[in-house]
């Protein structure tokens, strides 16, 4: 005979339960709320109560239910939906009772808001599922009250984390103080996260010394919240605070595949949003957006630690402070940019101050509408330092300042692109090509078409050593295509 029992208190304090007989629990408060399922005894048993999968009886006998190897739901340990009730506890009861099985599990939310109102600790292989998946019908958000802490930490797993289908956000205002990330990932191994929205947050995304680490159809969208004291704020940032070098993967690996950071409102001086700092090896960006950020993607390191290595494809950077700032990277340290599109910033497009000798390569790369009408400054591709530099295809229109500028001892090499339309009526240099007075490197240009600027190059008295060969030059405003600011014959320009 089945017995049936209404809750899970019900069953707590039941006696004398036919113990050689299923049980049926018909809710975990009450009926129907998620918690329900099949139970059978086992009364020898003397394993702790988990608070969803074991449960004791009034007897002190164990009841276990029939997962039938489903995704363990966060209902079946207490967890409600409701956006109200903290549900904080249940949840993190269904991580720890998963975490312990032999080779990991699945914990599943079903559709809801579930709100907690302290982190949500991950320290082994599991997998956080939410009905938000694409593949599923409904949304799951998780909502915590403030942000003062991570919303989820993963701390210390050798091996298999994944979050995939959850928002997460606050509950019903944005933080007010500086927070954590919603997801902080420490010394972690192996990690996708899939399908998450993270809106009104402080932080998006914290990977602190995790390697192999990988995220797709990601959504970031900061609060509109005005900058407050020295520390920065980010969508993604990968760092490396506390190396260490886990076996079995690359434990300097984050690849974003169509992630995108929107910091939403005024405040675009406030977010950052692709970040590559302190020593990290490496961040890939495929197909990745950056939009209205104060730098769209920004490297940067210390001295003395590992090569920085950035690579990304078709990613689109819009309405930025800066939309590429790279100021840090060691010898040997290689960033590529391939058929990236970098669009209305308010200072540069890509701004290179590269310290060290990094070589940073763009390929089929575009620079369009820097500047603001007021200031007129920007420029398309702003190359300063001591890299090398190597601009192959690419293109600059419609900047506020000049499509090229070059400063410092960079070393560049420029083939095969379309430079026009540089500056703009509140900015009188309008050059495709500015040699700053303390350049000391050397320019190499071939097989580019310039037109409608003031100047095809102005060199303004510098050490550069130049060298040009078939440049094609037409609609110049003042009629001159190169510009020689020396006060006697230069000897650092050549053409073939």
């Amino acid at each position: 005979m089945l017995t049936s029992i209404r809750s899970v208190s019900a069953l707590r304090a039941a006696t004398s339960l036919a113990t050689d007989q299923p049980l049926y629990l018909q809710g975990y408060y009450t009926p129907g709320d998620g918690g329900e399922g099949m139970f059978l005894c086992n009364s020898s048993d003397t394993t702790s109560d988990d608070k969803g999968t074991i449960i004791p009886d009034g007897d002190g006998n164990r009841w276990y239910r029939q997962t039938d190897g489903r995704p363990y739901s966060v209902k079946w340990f207490g967890a409600t939906g409701d956006g109200t009730t903290n549900d904080r506890a249940a949840i993190q009861d269904a991580i720890v009772t998963v975490q312990q099985l032999p080779f990991g599990g699945t914990v599943w939310f079903p559709v809801g808001n579930y709100r907690i109102r302290e982190p949500l600790y991950i320290t082994a292989a599991v997998t956080l599922v939410g009905a938000g998946n694409k593949t599923i019908n409904g949304a799951t958000r998780i909502v915590p009250t403030f942000m003062d802490l991570h919303a989820i930490q993963a701390l210390n797993v050798n091996y298999g984390i994944v979050i995939r289908g959850i928002d997460i956000g606050p509950g019903s205002s944005p933080p007010s103080g500086f927070g954590g990330a919603a997801i902080y990932l420490y010394q972690c191994q192996r990690v996708d996260i899939d399908d998450v929205n993270i809106y009104n947050l402080w932080n998006g995304i914290l990977n602190d010394s995790s390697g192999d680490v990988y995220m797709r159809r990601v959504s970031i969208k900061p609060a509109d919240i005005p900058f407050q004291g020295s520390s920065y704020r980010f969508g993604v940032l990968c760092t490396a605070k506390n190396r260490r070098t886990p076996p079995g993967g690359n434990p300097n690996l984050t690849q974003c595949d169509s992630v995108v950071v929107n910091n939403q409102g005024i405040h675009e001086g406030t977010v950052h949003g692709f970040v590559l700092a302190d020593g990290y090896n490496s961040l890939t960006l495929l197909n990745c957006g950056a939009l209205n950020c104060a730098f769209g993607r920004w490297v940067t390191s210390d001295g003395g630690v590992p090569p920085a290595f950035l690579v990304e494809t078709c990613g689109t950077t819009d309405h930025c402070n800066v939309g590429w700032a790279i100021d840090a990277g060691d010898p040997g340290g290689n960033i590529q940019l391939d058929n990236c599109l970098c669009t209305s910033s308010f200072n540069e497009n890509y701004y290179v101050n590269s310290t060290y000798l990094g070589d940073v390569q763009f390929t089929g790369c575009r620079a369009v509408k820097t500047g603001s009408a007021v200031s007129g400054h920007g420029a398309g591709f702003s190359l300063n330092g001591s890299g090398n530099y190597t601009l192959s295809g690419c293109a600059a229109y419609s900047t506020g300042g000049h499509n090229v500028a070059i400063s410092g001892g960079a070393m560049v090499s420029i083939s095969g692109g379309v430079f026009s339309l540089p500056g703009n009526s509140a900015n009188p240099d309008k050059d495709s090509f500015h040699i700053y007075a303390n350049a000391t490197g050397s320019l190499a240009i071939s097989g580019v078409n310039q037109h409608n600027a003031s100047r095809g190059m102005f060199d303004d008295g510098s050490t550069c050593v130049i060298h040009g060969h078939a440049m094609f030059l037409v609609n110049f405003i003042t009629g001159i295509d190169i510009h020689l600011n020396h006060s006697s014959p230069p000897s650092n320009v050549s053409y073939a």
